[in-house]
């Protein structure tokens, strides 16, 4: 294995702080004291049961799904179930397809294990959709796994479960698995409506409690699977770490009859930010500086820049100028696109758009 840098990730985390910060690609953290009901010190204990997963939070995260317990495998985030959902399948000479633009981590996992990986385009024109004719024209016998997210990461586009289960059947007659990340799926009414799961034999699905209920630093994500995979992938769990943090399954799992209640109150912010930026978008698009797809769900967008340069100036020009910035579209393969996050205080997003709109008025005043 060689493990090069994960350019995303060493930029977000060594980047200098800025103001306005619009980089989130999730909601506000989730403090104790933002809970519905305050958890009690007496609750918690420092060790326990928890070989492969703390018990109750393996049968919480079940009953969420429907599933037994048997085909949920407790990881430390979706990070994590990308990266053992790749050893468990991919060797190295085996190809992977990876959606693009995507999050960079979704490429550098199996390009580590000596894969080969082959872009699945998203294109904005095509609002992120996947061409099914061209996914189809990209599946041989080498092809051992198919990466996705949905909702998808940067734009909020989502895939529908009929495309999925089509993509699901065609993989399958190449004897491929299909990953799906639903870290956002929650941002959505009904999310059950939505996931990829039970959809096909060769479907698996990562989520965790970062985005939607900003519990991100619990590192608290599942990955589900029919039940000979997941427990391979237990096995591999062996070779990482002898157990997962136990206090962090047992606050995880106290949390996690409150999550219906949390989410609610973050749906519910999601939307006035999303008001924000919608309008904000009709605005500047208007005088044809940026376009955009609107996101169906989540707290991020992928707007492109018209205004005859890439986002990595267009950051650079908002961090110096106006203490503001976002994620530029290079670390997602598209440089003419950048990252809105805009699931963070209102008052920050507010003044993030109007130093959006400043920069690029005087970008484009001559």
């Amino acid at each position: 294995m060689t493990f090069s840098g994960i350019n995303y990730l060493q930029w977000f985390k060594s980047k200098s702080p800025v103001e306005y910060d619009l980089c989130r690609s999730g909601v506000e953290p989730l403090s104790l004291q933002d809970l519905p009901q305050p958890l009690a010190l007496n609750e918690l204990e420092l060790y326990g049961e928890n070989s492969y997963g703390f018990p109750p939070l393996l049968r919480q995260v079940a009953e969420k799904y429907k599933v037994s317990p048997d085909e949920v495998v407790i990881t430390l985030g979706t990070s994590q179930a990308v990266f053992l959902t790749c050893l468990a399948l991919v060797s190295s000479g085996d190809v992977v397809l990876v959606e693009h633009p995507g999050y960079e981590p979704l490429r550098k996992v199996p390009l580590a294990l000596g894969a080969e990986v082959l872009p699945l385009n998203r294109s904005s024109e095509n609002g992120f959709q996947i061409d099914l004719d061209e996914f189809q024209a990209k599946l041989s016998e080498r092809v051992k796994l198919i990466i996705l997210t949905n909702l998808h990461n940067p734009s909020g586009a989502l895939l529908s479960p009929e495309i999925i289960t089509q993509m699901a059947e065609m993989a399958q007659e190449k004897k491929a698995w299909i990953l799906v990340d639903e870290i956002y799926l929650d941002f959505l009414p009904s999310p059950e409506k939505w996931t990829a799961l039970g959809r096909a034999d060769n479907l698996i699905v990562s989520a965790s409690l970062c985005k939607v209920y900003g519990l991100g630093d619990l590192r608290c994500g599942w990955l589900l699977a029919p039940s000979p995979l997941a427990n391979e992938i237990r096995t591999i769990l062996d070779y990482v770490h002898v157990e997962h943090v136990f206090l962090a399954e047992k606050i995880a799992s106290l949390i996690f009859p409150y999550l219906p209640q949390i989410r609610e109150k973050n749906l519910k912010r999601r939307q006035e930010n999303f008001q924000l930026v919608k309008d904000f978008m009709e605005e500047v698009a208007g005088e044809g500086w940026l376009t955009w797809v609107e996101p169906a769900g989540g707290v991020v967008c992928f707007p492109r820049l018209l205004v005859g340069l890439e986002a990595d100036q267009f950051n650079q020009y908002l961090r110096e100028k106006f203490r503001t910035s976002v994620v530029p579209g290079s670390f997602f393969g598209s440089p003419h696109h950048f990252r809105l996050g805009f699931g963070g205080p209102k008052e920050v997003l507010e003044k993030g758009l109007i130093n959006l709109k400043e920069a690029l008025t005087q970008l484009t005043s001559g």
